[in-house]
């Protein structure tokens, strides 16, 4: 059950793109510390001192950053700058006293994949220029070729530090690519999946699984008394007369149309299609402010209008009722107090336009 829940929460980071990028630094941080803390273990045990202080200096500054990346957001981002110092400091260090065994020209050849895929395309080919002129210095200045301390390099094998280093930097770009693309169709396939999730497919506003998520958070706002809103609860008048005289493409037709007005009179709410004739919203922000005026064309647009479509008149007509948060109610509260005038509403337009309350013969 732990590793299932840790596995959880690897899962929600590496779903957040920039969250993400934080857990692969992170990640990295412990590799290297890991694998600096091994090699300079190793390279005391086999003699090579010169070595040994550099992976002992890289293995203190991965726990220096693990520790940074802990604190907080600031700390993450300094932890962030201090690493892209650490490898260009190493990188420089490993070409200086580095021994031509192999050893660091990998190291320096596989620091601009690392910084590609840690500090994307732009930071990353920063670092990576900046690397590419370290070994210009070093191995094509006289000046830069005196402060060498190891004396086997050879011309040819210094020809390996810039063939390796541009064979890694250009799998680095490549593997950025696929990265990228393969993130930007991710986000693509998650903005599709909760759109479909999230909103109903018919009129496009949020349907009954935002709803009941979203009461959730209504409650523990009432719960730690902040936030003021408007519930309001609206069902359609006559849509099943309408299904049963004309067919279910015009009823839908209304259904529609509801639904792009109220999106065009509360523009700044959450509005809700929770099923067949029934529709909801949280107003909030300045459409709460302005209430008065958004339900002034409420009225207008939606208690009763005469509407064509396909050559056939139709009644677009919505009750609704509505309660006021007072800080203290719960949601359900709230909820029957509306729902009592949506049915003293309903009742009154049905009277005063002659809607009939249940299916009659055509």
């Amino acid at each position: 059950m732990k590793m299932k829940n840790l596995l959880g929460k690897i899962r929600t980071k590496l779903d957040n793109n920039e969250e993400r990028i934080k857990f692969q630094f992170l990640v990295v941080y412990i590799l290297l510390g890991f694998v600096s803390l091994l090699m300079t273990v190793i390279n005391y045990c086999t003699g090579y001192e010169k070595l040994m202080y550099q992976t002992l200096f890289f293995s203190i500054a991965s726990i220096i950053n693990i520790i940074l990346y802990f604190l907080n957001r600031k700390c993450e981002l300094v932890a962030r700058v201090l690493f892209y110092v650490e490898i260009i400091v190493l990188f420089t260090s490993f070409i200086i006293v580095g021994e031509p065994e192999g050893f660091s020209a990998i190291w320096c050849a596989l620091f601009p994949t690392c910084g590609l895929l840690l500090y994307r395309k732009k930071y990353g080919s920063i670092l990576s220029l900046i690397l590419l002129l370290i070994i210009i210095f070093f191995y094509w200045t006289p000046f830069g070729n005196s402060l060498l301390q190891c004396e086997d390099y050879t011309k040819s094998f210094k020809l390996r530090f810039p063939i390796l280093y541009t064979a890694f930097f250009s799998i680095g770009l490549v593997l950025e690519f696929i990265l990228e693309y393969t993130q930007n169709e991710l986000s693509k396939s998650r903005e599709k999946y909760k759109k479909l999730s999230y909103y109903d497919g018919l009129t496009g506003l949020l349907n009954e699984r935002s709803y009941f998520e979203e009461i959730e958070k209504l409650n523990k706002l009432t719960e730690e008394k902040k936030d003021e809103y408007i519930i309001m609860v609206m069902d359609l008048n006559g849509l099943k007369l309408t299904n049963d005289k004309y067919g279910h493409r015009y009823g839908c037709h209304l259904v529609v149309l509801t639904g792009q007005i109220l999106q065009e009179i509360f523009k700044e709410s959450l509005l809700f299609h929770v099923g067949g004739d029934e529709f909801q919203a949280i107003i909030k922000d300045n459409d709460l402010i302005k209430f008065d005026e958004r339900m002034e064309e409420f009225n207008k647009r939606l208690l009763y209008t005469k509407v064509e479509f396909e050559n056939k008149e139709l009644v677009l007509s919505l009750a609704y009722g509505y309660a006021r948060s007072n800080h203290s109610s719960p949601y359900h509260e709230l909820f029957e107090e509306a729902d009592k005038m949506l049915y003293a509403n309903k009742k009154s337009i049905k009277e005063k336009y002659r809607i009939p309350n249940r299916r009659v013969e055509f």
